[in-house]
């Protein structure tokens, strides 16, 4: 599945590189690292199982240092705990301003 995204993402990546300066449409992947440390109980033996952080955004510049436009995320954990199995799912959308 990580392959899978990584390769998608790299295809999308040089989709862009010829489209206008103005639009920007980026897809990403991360691993989780933070919730592994954070959410990590060491005295509780457990199965933890990380999706990875994806995350899609687009960005329209109105100006050579202004632009604007959306991101959304997700990911979840799911966890095994004295035979009792649980999941938790984070989605976001966010409006963005970023200044080049």
């Amino acid at each position: 599945m990580k392959k899978a995204i990584i390769i998608l993402t790299l295809i999308l990546s040089a989709a862009t590189v010829g489209a206008q300066e103005k639009h920007l449409f980026r897809l990403g992947y991360g691993d989780s690292l933070f919730e592994k440390m954070a959410f990590h109980d060491s005295d509780i033996t457990s199965d933890y199982k990380y999706s990875g952080h994806i995350f899609t955004d687009y960005h329209y510049s109105l100006t050579k240092v202004i632009s604007v436009g959306i991101q959304a995320d997700f990911q979840s954990i799911c966890w095994t705990e004295k035979n009792m199995r649980s999941r938790n799912y984070d989605f976001s959308v966010m409006p963005t301003v970023r200044f080049t």
